[in-house]
């Protein structure tokens, strides 16, 4: 499929650009004019990214980095759906995601020859984001990390990433790829694949602010906690805090028994020590 720029009077995106990280810097400096897409949706599975766009988009909406990788995909796919695209002189594509007046909620750059999203820019975080996402979540296909899963059956929604990246980003805590596996284990009995991977990664960062209230109380310096959720199938997350992180990181998730609602992961008897009385940090 061939797309040639639309004239530059068509001027489809009505905002000024008045945050500037790249690439929105780069785009409010230069020539650009309105054009179509650059590829096929369902060829955005091919795209690849760099190393510095996935750190961005990690660090700007504090997400875990392996879903970081499997949700760009999936972005890329959607924008070249319904988003906004710009072209330079140079042959470069922009695609944009209008969000409030004056705002894009995500921008990629992206070279249509080596197919490489290679910059990533928005003007907040989608924590703190304030375009309101439908109250269901569209199914979504994600394969499991470092696993080459092929292309997503037809008909399948890809917009369902959104809701994965807002809850991943309110989320109080990151998930690891290991106490997500432990998740759907202890949870569904069944392992992770590419078609329930989206939706229980949704259930796991809903019921991971079960565990705010006692986050909110721990001391913030390295150290973990095994913590008991509370819930009607009651679960004990392994949360690990990185004072420099931030947020605390789970890494495993068991069932719990007993009555203890937290407990050190380290030290003490048995490998454990009550919170209320932590050992002197060595």
């Amino acid at each position: 499929m061939s797309h040639q720029p639309q004239p530059p009077g068509a001027n489809r995106n009505q905002h000024a650009v008045t945050f500037q990280p790249a690439p929105l810097h780069a785009i409010a400096q230069g020539n650009w004019q309105d054009c179509l897409p650059p590829l096929w949706p369902r060829e955005a599975r091919r795209a690849k990214c760099t190393d510095a766009m996935l750190k961005r988009i990690i660090g700007v909406h504090r997400i875990e980095p392996w879903l970081a990788e499997r949700l760009v995909q999936p972005m890329l796919a959607e924008l070249l759906s319904i988003g906004l695209w710009k072209i330079s002189g140079d042959g470069m594509y922009a695609g944009l995601w209008p969000g409030p007046p004056g705002a894009q909620c995500h921008c990629v750059l992206f070279n249509p020859l080596s197919k490489a999203i290679f910059s990533y820019g928005t003007h907040h975080g989608e924590y703190d984001c304030g375009v309101s996402l439908p109250a269901r979540a569209p199914r979504l296909w994600l394969p499991a990390p470092r696993k080459q899963e092929g292309f997503p059956p037809p008909g399948l929604d890809l917009s369902g990433w959104r809701h994965v990246l807002r809850a991943s980003a309110t989320s109080p805590v990151r998930i690891t790829w290991p106490a997500l596996e432990d998740f759907a284990a202890r949870t569904s009995g069944r392992p992770l694949a590419p078609h329930t991977l989206g939706s229980t990664y949704l259930t796991a960062a809903g019921r991971a602010h079960r565990l705010a209230p006692v986050m909110n109380s721990l001391p913030q310096r390295h150290d973990a906690y095994w913590i008991d959720d509370q819930g009607p199938l009651r679960l004990r997350w392994r949360v690990a805090v990185e004072p420099h992180q931030s947020k605390p990181t789970v890494t495993q998730i068991r069932t719990a028994d007993g009555p203890v609602t937290r407990v050190r992961a380290h030290g003490g008897s048995n490998g454990t020590r009550p919170a209320g009385r932590p050992r002197p940090h060595q």
